[in-house]
């Protein structure tokens, strides 16, 4: 397991940096030496990968214009 942790920094005068926190702990994939992970765009979640040796057989799929198939599948007047 691999903690992702926050760390409060102050700027002001110089650089300060606070007492870690652990935000959460896991065992996701790794893109080279980096985390494969993103933030989204208003900041209040994490978009993780998790590792193949721990993910247990789950899937993730990502459907590509759904919104058209959607339409494809209601009746046609």
């Amino acid at each position: 397991m691999v903690p992702l942790v926050a760390v409060p920094v102050n700027t002001d005068r110089e650089l300060q940096l606070g007492t870690p926190t652990v935000i959460f702990e896991g065992t996701f994939a790794r893109a080279g030496r980096m985390a494969n992970y993103d933030v989204t765009a208003d900041g209040k979640r994490f978009v993780m990968v998790p590792d193949r040796q721990s993910s247990q057989g789950r899937q993730f799929q990502v459907v590509l214009n759904w919104f058209e198939e959607l339409r494809q599948m209601l009746p046609s007047d």
